[in-house]
């Protein structure tokens, strides 16, 4: 499981009622922690933001997964209580306004698509709201939320913790280190 262990770990630590996942793909990930989550909680309600059948620009967002299914994912995830939200999360997440008690931050990989994913987290969240991103690029701040993450790890306003996990990928231009990278509001 790699970094994604920290998904089981934050979500066991928050025992979290509301989850925000940006970034569903083919909802593998929305499975565990509604697995996780419904532990604790019989009435855990998840909130997957995702393009889904939409994404037409990989690489500018430095994707290679391919195209998640709408369909797909609400069957996959049927037995919980999902609710998909398809589209750019540029137009989406601004019109959201749930507090979450955890948010797995995983979309779009350009800058500034994090940057403004993570603005709209930012807003809906609280100091009780756990926040996981992926994508921490060791070896790259062209893409990824590595410039993010350094930035916020100097504000006195949060707490940024980057996992002690890392996966590493060889590509044909060197070897990515990805680890995920755990923040908290602190005011």
């Amino acid at each position: 499981m790699g970094r994604y262990s920290a998904l089981i770990t934050e979500v066991s630590a928050r025992k979290p009622k509301i989850i925000v996942e940006i970034g569903t793909w083919g909802g593998g990930h929305a499975e565990i922690m509604n697995n996780e989550a419904s532990k604790y909680n019989s009435d855990v309600q998840y909130y997957g933001f995702d393009l889904f059948d939409d994404f037409v620009e990989f690489e500018k967002e430095f994707c290679d997964k391919g195209v998640a299914k709408y369909e797909r994912v609400m069957d996959k995830l049927s037995k919980y209580n999902v609710t998909l939200i398809r589209g750019n999360t540029h137009d989406t997440l601004p019109e959201f306004n749930v507090t979450p008690d955890f948010v797995f931050l995983d979309g779009g990989h350009s800058l500034e698509t994090i940057a403004s994913d993570w603005k709209n987290i930012d807003r809906i969240s609280n100091t009780e709201t756990s926040i996981l991103f992926d994508d921490y690029y060791h070896d790259k701040s062209d893409v990824g939320c590595k410039v993010l993450i350094d930035e916020l790890s100097k504000n006195p306003n949060y707490s940024v913790t980057i996992n002690s996990e890392i996966d590493s990928f060889k590509k044909d231009w060197g070897t990515l280190n990805i680890s995920t990278v755990s923040v908290r509001k602190l005011v």
